[in-house]
């Protein structure tokens, strides 16, 4: 789950990858990952 979540936040952070060069597997995953964030947060300081 971990390794989903910060694949969305490196895909938000490099907007060249962002702009040129995502695919749809990418947008899916980038959802996966900020879904499980939004979901887990409360859970990831323990």
């Amino acid at each position: 789950m971990l390794d989903d979540m910060l694949f969305a936040f490196e895909y938000y952070a490099d907007k060249y990858t962002r702009d040129l060069t995502a695919t749809d597997e990418d947008k899916e995953r980038v959802k996966k990952g900020l879904r499980l964030f939004a979901e887990w947060y409360d859970y990831l300081w323990y």
